[in-house]
């Protein structure tokens, strides 16, 4: 009668490992040999089990036109035994693409390679925490060796789902070990998978937009099938999103802020103001209050560094002091006097903004008034002339304070059918 089993039963989740040699210890005493004489072994070897490999899914990337895609694959044996595993890749309809693109699989060195061969075995003794250390006892593969199948020094292995390295491996043919590099921090029982594990890359290349407006897509499915059972396959798909350079850019729009009345569609909109193009979709007159909005970019191919931004005043306009804002904060004026009319020199704006990040942009605001009409025995704004003849004709010279343009002209027709009466005219004056 079979009294009772000395040791411990492995767990449930235990595993035999495949291609080791196992057996039974026999011995028996009896009257005659109450030492006991042990019998020869009588062994059997553990068939492979094939099983899908356990494949990480990265995440799905979105890349500018002509940058490295690389995706960082880590597949790990589910198997008993050692086994080789084909990899296969497959494009996935690709879009908006000029041609075909192209895919490897290379490994860490940057091999290209076409399949995985990875070890697997099981502890074949119980070791708790405190007596663990590094080393795990394992069944021998039945050859002496420093490989237990498959797996040998410098490999990675996973055990209760931590990832070791193995510092080496010892086998007499009859019992053998894995020393792991460093310590492992659960209790190790019989039968719990010791599993390499292999890390590799997908590389993407050759991607070109075919219409430059809209983002391309690729798509690259990856499967790995087992040699010893092709039933026994995982796959996992990647869809990369690559878009097209778009260059650091400077736009400008202007409203007026006393006179709201800008045509057509606003070239520009923040949460409560809409800005227009600079091509007389805005009208003011003279009094009016403008606002212009420096839009710079920076694009998406990197950050834009030493950003300045400069701009002159519109002529016959003065600036508004203590106007402009970066990024929706207050800029100090410059030193100089800012108020500077372009009735006798532009005044110019002049803000270091530093870096822009890459797809980002700042923005500049600032402020002028429209020059107000000289009254009668009176300069310009701000300019300190004297009272000029009404209607006197100077030439035209550039800096020249004395130069007016016909709205001195206050009695009568002008005698320049393509000017009006009371306006102001850029770069030309009365008797010009």
């Amino acid at each position: 009668m079979l009294m009772g089993l000395s040791g411990v039963s492995s767990t449930a989740l235990a595993v035999a490992p495949s291609g080791s040699p196992l057996s039974i210890d026999v011995t028996v005493t009896h009257s005659d040999d109450t030492v006991g004489t042990e019998a020869d072994r009588v062994y059997f070897e553990v068939n492979l089990s094939p099983s899908p490999l356990q494949l990480t899914s990265p995440p799905d990337q979105a890349r500018l036109q002509g940058e490295d895609i690389v995706y960082p694959y880590t597949a790990v044996s589910t198997a008993n035994g050692p086994d080789n595993y084909f990899l296969f890749l497959t494009s996935v309809f690709p879009e908006n693409t000029d041609g075909a693109p192209t895919a490897i699989l290379r490994n860490l060195d940057g091999a290209v390679i076409s399949s995985l061969t990875l070890g697997a075995t099981a502890a074949s003794g119980s070791m708790a925490v405190s007596q663990l250390g590094t080393w795990i006892p394992v069944p021998s593969d039945g050859v002496a060796d420093n490989s237990i199948n498959g797996i040998e020094a410098g490999d990675t292995v996973y055990v209760h789902g931590q990832v070791h390295s193995v510092a080496s491996v010892e086998d007499d043919g009859t019992s053998a070990s894995i020393v792991l590099a460093e310590e492992h921090g659960s209790t190790i029982n019989v039968g719990d998978m010791i599993s390499e594990g292999a890390s590799f890359e997908l590389v993407v290349s050759g991607v070109t937009i075919a219409d430059l407006e809209n983002d391309a897509t690729v798509g690259v499915l990856v499967t790995a099938t087992s040699e010893a059972d092709t039933d026994q396959s995982t796959q996992d798909e990647t869809l990369t999103t690559v878009f097209a350079p778009i260059p650091a850019s400077t736009e400008y729009w202007v409203r007026n802020v006393t006179n709201p009345n800008g045509e057509g569609d606003a070239g520009y909109a923040t949460a409560d103001q809409s800005y227009y193009g600079t091509d007389g979709q805005v009208k003011a007159s003279a009094g009016d209050e403008l606002e212009y909005i420096i839009v710079q970019s920076a694009g998406n191919t990197g950050d834009l560094n030493d950003v300045v931004i400069r701009s002159t005043m519109p002529l016959f306009t003065t600036y508004i002091g203590n106007s402009t804002h970066l990024n929706g904060e207050l800029q100090a004026d410059a030193s100089d006097n800012p108020a500077q009319s372009a009735l006798s020199g532009r005044w110019e704006a002049r803000l270091n903004v530093g870096t822009i990040a890459k797809n980002g942009q700042a923005n500049m605001t600032f402020r002028v008034i429209v020059d107000d009409m000289p009254e009668s025995g009176q300069g310009g704004r701000d300019q300190g002339q004297q009272g000029k003849p009404q209607g006197e004709k100077v030439a035209w010279t550039s800096g020249n304070d004395a130069c007016w343009d016909e709205r001195g002209l206050v009695d009568g027709a002008s005698d320049y059918p393509n000017k009006v009466i009371g306006s102001w005219v850029a770069g030309a004056c009365a008797g010009a």
